[in-house]
């Protein structure tokens, strides 16, 4: 556990992008510290936190963030069932990982990436409709 501004951070938990392996470590994290008030996911599974939250009345007070705009993460976005969406540009990621593998002489100021935080007052702002994901 850290703390920060007053807050604590608390330890991971490794879900493996399972979501049942998810809804059940949310749900025992959630008997331990029921005074949480966000989980921030990097991996994938989240319908089981969604699940567990819903479950135990959680979804309106605990803040649920993800990570990559996919369909499954846009539409629990759009259902109000995440909170926010940490996307990278993925096409400047494998740009930017492109020029650090054949450059001599790569700086972490080549390094940076940015991420977007979306919402769901702004996804439509950002171009990212539904058609942003269908391949050609």
């Amino acid at each position: 556990m850290r703390s920060a501004g007053g807050r604590f951070f608390l330890s991971n938990i490794i879900g493996y992008d399972d979501e049942k392996r998810n809804y059940k470590q949310v749900l025992k994290f959630l008997d331990e510290f029921s005074d949480l008030i966000g989980i921030y996911s990097v991996g994938g599974g989240h319908v089981g936190i969604v699940n567990a939250l819903a479950e135990r009345g959680l979804s309106k007070k605990v803040k649920l963030i993800v990570h990559n705009l996919t369909p499954d993460t846009r539409r629990l976005l759009l259902s109000d069932e995440v909170d926010f969406v940490l996307h990278p540009d993925m096409e400047k990621v494998a740009e930017k990982t492109l020029e650090v593998v054949t450059s001599a002489n790569a700086t972490s100021s080549q390094n940076y990436i940015p991420i977007e935080i979306i919402t769901k007052e702004n996804i439509e702002d950002r171009g990212l409709t539904p058609d942003y994901f269908e391949f050609p």
